[in-house]
């Protein structure tokens, strides 16, 4: 009686104070320490029973098994092989075995189901299984209790192989039995990558599967069992059909707290976060009371709010104020509701307000709970890191360490995170652009990592590449994906992006190729970096001029060959597949194609936009990404961005539309977009192009950071474009005094100055100093400015010297290099500059109107007439092919 009250000290008081103890006292006893609670005094009266000679019976074993189970499910589980085991109870379990073996009960109905339930619980499905092998006639418990063992321990695939055995074995299920076989579907739909139909991810697979058990238990009646129905909610809502789950909630005659937390959860995980909101609150409408587990849902669903809405500046931090305003009700609700101390709800609360933005109220949750488990710390730590405060995450780490709280994947994932954003926010040393500062941290985590034995884990090592990669330590970050034996897409992602953030771009496509050979598919990640490591040789790329344009042929051919992969995998709707393609194929050089791959989207988003204004600009379009500016204001729901107005900015300077330009400011300031650094650097920038330098001085002085090498480039160039060669290098040489280092557009700037104003041996002193920084890459438009400065100062000798040796294949400096030699009179460098332009490209036209003007100069009139007659066959040409193009298209 009081063992089945719980009061377990009365109980164990009465059975001391027997003058006899029997059998039956004995399990009495046993048996109220196994289920209230106090498993290990359970075993320890087993072994005490036998050591006082009274012999255990069958139910003394169940209930010393039963202790174990119970053990078990309190027991934190090690990976060993890829499986989560509980060790501790899986030895305490064998040894009960053997002892069940030695008094013969063996092959006791209860005996048999319950070793089944234990070894499933240790996380042993070998063991089990071996177990049920042995029973001779397996009843429907036998079958129900493997079948949950193995979904529970994630083989869904063997609990419906079992399930599908044990009916074709004439084995009738019970309601137990469709709950376990619909939890394997929800766990395989948990490992089924989602395909998109009509705008939801659905998991096809396992969905197809559960609809089927669903009809099954139907035809049986038991669909209108509460737990069959909760565990269908639960199913449909994982495998991301929430019509279904709806349409088996709806249909329930009673609905209990779990269904309901089921249906909340299900449409947060779903995406639909607001829908899950309002499912609580009808679910407190109808009189049922939430659970902790309710909170955990849609504290979820908050959080998943949150991250919808756009945070706003309030006191100095960014805030989502509307969910916020939300998640502080819940949270009021759950502590009238005597939640405040749970440590689910704790941590779901630091983690919705870390979401909002809010960490001190996510700090002040987590300083007043009574208990804090590895969780509450991730939680908070992640917070931290997400909001850009990565050093109080990293000091979160070291305080839970130093405190006691054993890390595990999930802690050391934030504390690598925290290391990869202070990486970003670190400059690396100048000869190897290393962050010794991050690096340094993140191999101590590393460390750490490797002595918890967590460093195996996939999660763990995919953040560990990643810090490494930010920190500059591509060798490290290697070594640790080679240590890896089963790697998935993220984690090659990662290093494939790494490469790319380093700068070498060619291991990017060894790697792509290499994760296709291995069995990996690519997704719209692996794309990314590929289409991007692209991007990045294209930009390396001096490529060739093709009817006036300069196209970077390889690197476009590689492109399509991508695109075309993309297509065929499924990959082109996905954004940012797509806006990377935008962005590619622009820097390739073909506007045509990146204007296709922009037509061919189903939606755009402002990146979208801005990818294809941005390629326009800088392939000297500027009208035509003003009319898409122009465009993409039209769009209803369309609002610019900073990048939107830098690239409208820009193409306003292309084509000195001063007006335009001016409008465009204006709506910057009622954007509150006027103190975004981008955003004054290129006000500073079109007000130069547009000649108003005082504008662009006094924008300058009174908006831009004067720190910002970006704000000194724009000035610098702006009176370079001017003409002004004295105001340029003296506004250089003040950035340099205040510590300011240029960069390779600021350099360009002052070697045009020097161009156009003769100042020669400036120029080479510039230049020199360009090439002996090692931040700084001296690309083909730097020598294409030194062949223009030496040209025009009648330096012929060193120009072809440089042009030869650095920039054989630009057609744009041997051009200038052909205007130089017809200002000197020099036929003979003339000739060979004109020559190796037909050669490189013979639709420069330009080419044919300066060799004509040489010929002029030197009174060569045959010359110059055949010249100039070849130029126009050229062109005849080519308007005759873009007709036959023309027809053939509408063909």
């Amino acid at each position: 009686m009081y063992a089945k009250c719980g009061k377990m000290a009365d109980a164990r008081k009465v059975f001391d104070e027997m003058p006899a103890r029997d059998v039956v006292s004995w399990n009495a006893l046993l048996l109220g320490y196994a289920v209230n609670g106090q498993e290990d005094l359970a075993l320890e009266l087993l072994r005490g029973m036998e050591r006082s000679g009274c012999c255990p019976n069958d139910r003394s074993f169940v209930a010393g098994l039963m202790a174990c189970v119970n053990l078990a499910e309190k027991e934190v589980g090690q990976e060993v092989c890829r499986k989560v085991v509980k060790l501790g109870c899986l030895g305490k379990g064998t040894e009960l075995h053997r002892r069940v073996a030695k008094y013969g009960y063996e092959s006791d109905e209860f005996v048999e189901n319950i070793l089944i339930s234990l070894y499933a619980k240790c996380g042993s499905l070998v063991d089990a299984r071996a177990v049920f092998e042995k029973i001779r006639s397996p009843n429907v418990v036998s079958w129900t209790t493997l079948i949950m063992g193995y979904a529970e321990t994630g083989d869904g695939n063997l609990a419906l192989e079992m399930f599908s055995q044990m009916v074709s074995r004439g084995c009738e299920p019970n309601s137990r039995t469709f709950v376990a076989a619909l939890k394997a579907c929800a766990t395989l739909a948990s490992l089924e990558p989602g395909e998109l139909v009509d705008g939801r991810v659905l998991k096809l697979g396992s969905l197809r599967k559960g609809s089927a058990i669903h009809s099954q238990a139907a035809k049986r009646g038991f669909d209108k069992d509460i737990f069959v129905a909760s565990t269908l909610v639960d199913m449909y809502c994982k495998c991301g059909s929430l019509a279904d789950a709806t349409s088996v909630f709806r249909g329930m005659a009673r609905r209990d707290v779990v269904c309901w937390t089921s249906l909340i959860l299900g449409c947060a995980e779903n995406g639909e976060e607001e829908l899950a909101l309002e499912m609580f609150y009808s679910m407190q409408s109808e009189g049922c009371s939430p659970n902790s587990r309710t909170y955990v849902a849609v504290l979820a669903a908050c959080a998943g709010v949150a991250q919808k809405e756009e945070a706003k500046l309030v006191a100095g931090q960014y805030l989502k104020e509307v969910t916020l305003e939300v998640g502080k009700k819940i949270h009021l609700d759950a502590t009238k509701g005597g939640f405040q101390s749970d440590t689910f709800v704790g941590n779901s609360l630091i983690g919705m307000y870390a979401k909002c933005g809010s960490l001190a109220d996510a700090h002040k949750v987590f300083d007043r709970m009574p208990e804090r488990d590895v969780v509450s710390w991730t939680a908070l730590m992640l917070g931290y890191v997400e909001c850009g405060e990565a050093e109080v995450a990293f000091s979160l780490f070291e305080s839970m360490v130093s405190g006691g709280c054993v890390p595990d994947g999930r802690s050391f994932v934030a504390a690598l995170m925290a290391c990869t954003s202070l990486a970003e926010q670190e400059e690396g040393d100048k000869l190897a652009k290393v962050k010794s500062g991050a690096l340094k941290r993140g191999m101590d985590i590393h460390s750490l990592a490797a002595r918890n034995r967590w460093d195996a884990d996939i999660f763990v090592a995919t953040a560990l590449v990643d810090m490494y990669a930010n920190s500059g330590s591509m060798d490290n970050a290697r070594t640790v994906f080679e240590k890896v034996l089963h790697r998935d897409v993220v984690l090659w992602n990662s290093l494939m992006l790494g490469y790319v953030r380093n700068g070498e771009a060619e291991l990017v496509f060894e790697l792509f190729t290499k994760m296709r050979s291995q069995g990996c598919p690519p997704d719209s990640q692996s794309f990314v970096a590929a289409l991007t490591a692209c991007g990045n040789l294209a930009e390396r790329d001096e490529g060739k001029h093709v009817s006036g344009k300069v196209v970077k042929v390889e690197c476009l051919e590689k492109v399509m060959a991508l695109h075309s992969e993309a297509g065929k995998t499924g990959k082109l709707g996905d954004m940012f597949v797509a806006n990377t393609l935008v962005d590619v194929y622009a820097k390739c050089g073909s506007l045509l194609d990146c204007r296709a791959a922009f037509d061919r989207m189903l939606h755009h988003d402002v990146v979208s936009w801005n990818a294809l204004m941005s390629a326009l600009v800088e392939n000297s379009e500027g009208q035509l990404a003003l009319d898409l500016f122009t465009s993409m204001q039209q769009q209803s729901g369309f609002l610019p961005d900073s990048r939107t107005v830098v690239a409208a900015l820009s193409a306003c300077g292309c084509v000195v539309a001063l007006q335009t330009g001016k409008q465009i400011q204006a709506d910057i300031c009622r954007c509150g977009l006027e103190n975004n650094v981008l955003v004054a650097n290129s006000l500073v920038d079109f007000y130069g192009r547009c000649g108003r330098i005082s504008v662009s001085q006094q924008l300058f002085e009174a908006v831009t950071d004067p720190r910002s090498v970006s704000a000194w480039t724009s000035l610098i160039a702006g009176y370079s474009r001017q003409g002004d060669a004295q105001k340029t290098i003296e506004l250089f040489e003040e950035m340099q005094r205040q510590g300011m280092k240029g960069d390779r557009i600021t350099y360009l700037s002052v070697l045009a100055a020097c161009s156009h104003a003769g100042l020669v041996e400036k120029g080479k002193t510039y230049f020199e100093a360009m090439r002996a920084d090692r931040d700084i890459t001296v690309d083909a438009v730097h020598y294409a400015c030194m062949v223009d400065l030496l040209g025009r100062a009648n330096y012929l000798d060193e120009a072809i010297v440089v042009l030869k040796s650095n920039i054989p294949s630009n057609v744009v400096a041997w051009t200038a290099f052909l205007g130089a030699c017809g200002k000197w009179g020099n036929l003979e460098l003339g000739r060979l500059a004109f020559e190796t332009i037909v050669g490189l490209d013979e639709r420069t036209y330009s080419a044919y109107t300066l060799m004509g003007n040489l010929f002029a100069s030197l009174g060569m009139w045959e010359e110059q007439a055949r010249v100039l007659e070849e130029c126009k066959r050229i062109q005849t040409e080519a308007v005759l092919q873009k007709m036959i193009k023309v027809c053939s298209y509408q063909a």
